[in-house]
């Protein structure tokens, strides 16, 4: 993000959770972990064979994870304040 001038002060991961993957629904969708992954001699002696993409959530789940994880760094009430003078830009148009 810095090479086009926004500044990153962290950056976070959203990943599935447990409760998402063991979800019966959720579940069948794994796929093999990838042997030539540089990541995969860890991950099958913590988590097994399968994996999951997080693209095999339904989008409204997606959508409503980065809500969160977007909404939990916020400041709600300058959020609201700022939301306002959208809304009243808006009404000027």
């Amino acid at each position: 993000m810095d090479n086009f001038g926004a500044p990153v002060s962290e950056m976070v991961r959203i990943a599935l959770t447990t409760d998402q993957v063991n979800d019966p629904a959720i579940a069948p969708l794994g796929i093999a972990v990838k042997p030539s992954d540089s990541r995969a001699r860890r991950y099958v002696q913590e988590h097994g064979t399968v994996c999951w993409e997080a693209d095999v959530l339904p989008a409204a789940m997606i959508a409503q994870a980065l809500d969160d994880a977007v909404t939990s760094w916020l400041d709600a009430k300058r959020w609201r304040r700022r939301e306002v003078e959208i809304e009243r830009a808006r009404a000027l148009l």
